[in-house]
């Protein structure tokens, strides 16, 4: 697989590297404006002329008849440099009217289909106005109310509190090695997981593809004494949900179809890719049939194999301040940047088909609104509402903010393979995606460029977490979050109301939105006393449950909001 990737990296940067580059006009096409341009390079090859670099002269001569410059032959260089700035500020003049122009031009050209019964042609044009007007209008709502920066994300400094003082730091080397270490420490926290320790450590490994992984996803394992009893309920509770979608796997194959859906909606501009087969690559792969089978036929046996070329296991960190001006290290967001296909992949298998197969067995909580057609306003409108039923029932309500502490980062890779497989992912996928994770080879970008070094798990330990930048990690958290949101509502906890008239009983846990989670407890049969003390044992459940998966929660952000 390595060789044959390596033959196709190779081949890909040679394309690029034979490619012409297409830059954006300075002005919309309209006859006048192109008329201008055109003179202003034709003075430039008639310049050219001059300095004896041009073989064929009579050539570019004859052209520059067609544009309207009389006897160019007899052009001194002077009138030539002359006709250049001319040519530029005629440009210039005219851009003021460009929109205008090019509406004008369009109009005519449409009429002209018209008049002619070209109605393809006709009907080609129109789209192509309303395009652009849209486009237009677009673009100016954007400048006038975004957030347009005016200044680059790259890093050059940052700062660290030792011994109580921040320190500040502006080299490259020192930037670069207190980034290495932050990040060394950040990707081995969920070690703390029960399931990486102990004697269910050694069973599972660092994958769960073990015979013990398959005998918790079968519900035939009994659990050693040293297990805690959040342990057991969260494995019971994977054992469950592997039991309902038994009958429902994730498909492994990657048809030429959706390689080419795929990178068609893709942004060219996106980074990506240590090695710098960009998402360009791609997008110009799926444009032809037989490059769009071939990528989907490597995609399908890394997939079905396990094996991912090594390639995968080297990836770009990027740090981008979450406040303006805020350089502290562990307060800077990093992004890594996966190879472009490899994040197809995770995102084709994990993102997509995996989170399809949840939704089709009805696996996602109500609490969980990262999902779709929902986002965080219909949290906070949810929350609004059983604040304004507590009021007019007269019962007390308790709502704790209790956020996961960097989320996607502290997921320890066996309680993710397990989620993963109980929700109908081969292991062979799993291992494809973790794998490439666990040795993953980190290097830097920053203002000063990209580092020479890069970090790497120690001997004798893997890197862990999904990765913020991996297009997995939404839906990873989504269904590890589900497991432990339907353990947490085993145990009581949560806002418990009937309604006046069917009388029928409903009840709610919380909002969980990402990493952002708000827990309710509210009951009719409790004092504001207990209810305190419901608050309290809620927030110590919710707050041992994220440390099966070797999360944590958040203290800093941890508040009771009534």
């Amino acid at each position: 697989m390595d060789k044959l990737d390596a033959q196709v990296i190779e081949i890909q940067l040679h394309c690029e590297s034979k490619c012409r580059h297409i830059y954006r006009p300075d002005s919309p096409y309209s006859p006048d404006i192109s008329l201008w341009d055109k003179r202003g390079k034709m003075f430039k090859r008639m310049i050219d002329i001059l300095d004896g670099t041009v073989k064929n002269p009579g050539v570019i001569r004859k052209q520059a008849r067609k544009l309207g410059i009389a006897a160019p032959k007899m052009w001194t260089y002077e009138e030539c440099v002359h006709g250049v700035q001319v040519c530029k500020t005629w440009k210039k003049k005219l851009s003021k009217y460009a929109p205008c122009l090019r509406i004008e031009y369009l109009q005519q050209r449409l009429l002209e289909a018209e008049a002619t019964g070209d109605t393809e042609r006709a009907k080609a044009i129109r789209t192509m106005m309303t395009r652009e007007e849209s486009s237009s209008m677009w673009s100016s709502l954007s400048y006038t109310f975004n957030d347009n920066g005016g200044r680059s994300n790259a890093v050059t400094r940052v700062e660290r509190i030792e011994n109580g003082v921040t320190i500040e730091y502006t080299e490259q080397t020192e930037v670069e090695r207190v980034v290495r270490e932050m990040t060394q420490n950040r990707f081995t926290l969920a070690d703390s997981s029960p399931l990486c320790s102990g004697l269910l450590g050694e069973q599972l490994g660092y994958l769960a593809n073990t015979e013990v992984a398959e005998q918790i996803l079968t519900d035939t394992y009994t659990a050693p004494e040293e297990a805690s009893n959040a342990t057991v309920l969260v494995r019971e509770e994977i054992s469950r949900i592997a039991g309902v979608m038994k009958e429902g796997k994730v498909s492994l194959s990657v048809s030429p179809e959706e390689f080419t859906q795929y990178w068609k909606r893709m942004k060219e501009r996106t980074s990506s890719s240590y090695s710098k087969a960009h998402f360009g690559h791609y997008k110009a792969a799926a444009m032809y049939k037989q490059y769009a089978q071939f990528f989907a036929a490597k995609l399908s046996l890394i997939a079905q194999s396990g094996t991912p070329p090594s390639r995968w296991g080297i990836g770009m960190t990027v740090l981008l301040e979450k406040i303006a001006g805020l350089a502290l290290v562990n307060k800077l967001r990093a992004i890594l940047l996966f190879e472009a296909d490899s994040n197809m992949f995770n995102r084709l298998i994990f993102g997509d088909r995996m989170m399809e197969l949840a939704r089709e067995y009805d696996m996602i909580p109500q609490e969980q609104y990262a999902e779709k057609q929902s986002d965080g306003q219909d949290g906070t409108f949810v929350k609004r509402l059983l604040t304004d039923l507590s009021r007019q029932m007269k019962t007390p309500l308790g709502i704790v903010s209790a956020d996961a502490e960097t989320c996607y980062d502290r997921i320890a890779h066996v309680f993710a393979s397990l989620v993963f497989q109980a929700f109908g992912v081969f292991i062979t996928a799993v291992t494809v995606m973790l794998g490439s994770i666990q040795h993953m080879k980190f290097y830097l970008r920053t203002g000063f460029g990209e580092s020479k070094e890069y970090m790497t798990a120690l001997l004798g330990m893997i890197i862990q977490g999904l990765c913020q930048g991996n297009a997995a990690a939404p839906a990873g958290w989504s269904l590890i979050s589900a497991v432990l949101i339907n353990v947490y509502k085993s145990f009581g906890h949560g806002a418990h109301f009937t309604t006046p008239i069917s009388r029928k009983q409903h009840s709610t846990a919380g909002v969980l939105y990402v990493d952002d989670v708000d827990l309710f407890s509210m009951n009719s049969t409790l004092v504001t006393e207990e209810l305190w003390e419901e608050v309290v044992d809620s927030t110590a459940s919710w707050t041992e449950l994220l440390t099966i998966p070797g999360g944590s929660g958040k203290a800093d952000k941890f508040w009771l909001l009534r």
